[in-house]
């Protein structure tokens, strides 16, 4: 073999011994990053925790909450269709009570403008007539 050919096979051997070494690196700080990784997950999970029980009771809270608006809904649209009830009692109250005292009164009152109008009418004529 020639001087240069071992040279080449020094280089290509070197290499090879830099690339194994950088390969151990790589490996060596996936392990670490791995390690974090896990740490990492464990406090995450056990911080998390305690924050998932509380979001559970508060939408257990809700969920009752919603029940009892539920409930009070119904009992406001209850109450107001009673309401409108009655309102609707009061106006059929108010037709055929008010309205036909309302229209005598009315009556009464043309009725006493008439007799006025005429007693008016017939004083100015006597008075015509006597002078």
């Amino acid at each position: 073999m020639t001087t240069t050919s071992i040279v080449i096979l020094g280089v290509v051997a070197l290499a090879s011994l830099a690339q194994a070494a950088f390969l151990v690196m790589v490996a060596l700080e996936g392990r670490r990053i791995a390690q974090r990784v896990d740490a990492f997950q464990s406090r995450l999970g056990g911080e998390l925790k305690p924050l998932l029980g509380e979001l559970t009771r508060a939408t257990e809270n809700l969920a009752a909450a919603s029940g009892v608006t539920v409930g009070q809904a119904r009992r406001i649209d209850s109450l107001v269709g009673d309401v409108a009830g009655g309102i609707t009692q009061a106006q059929d109250a108010m037709r055929d009570a008010v309205l036909p005292a309302a229209a005598r009164l009315v009556s009464l009152t043309a009725a006493v403008r008439i007799v006025r109008g005429g007693l008016s009418f017939y004083r100015r004529v006597r008075g015509r007539s006597t002078r």
